[in-house]
């Protein structure tokens, strides 16, 4: 599992090496789906009401679209 890293700023900053996928999925199904990732990184923002996901990529790959069920 990641390991946490608190920033300067008070925001969470956790790694997952491991991880080689990242899929975003709503109520209407898949919105982004990315292969081939590497690091990826999650931070906790703005007294946790914001998320965000850094990806560095292996090597470039299609970006899907929506997927409609």
């Amino acid at each position: 599992m990641g390991e946490d890293i608190q920033q300067p700023n008070g925001d969470f900053l956790k790694s997952y090496p491991d991880i080689t996928r990242v899929e975003v999925i709503t109520n209407e199904g898949r919105e982004f789906v990315r292969y081939d990732c590497s690091n990826v990184q999650v931070s906790l923002q703005d007294e946790g009401r914001t998320l965000k996901v850094f990806l560095k990529q292996e090597q470039v790959s299609e970006k899907f679209p929506r997927v409609t069920q």
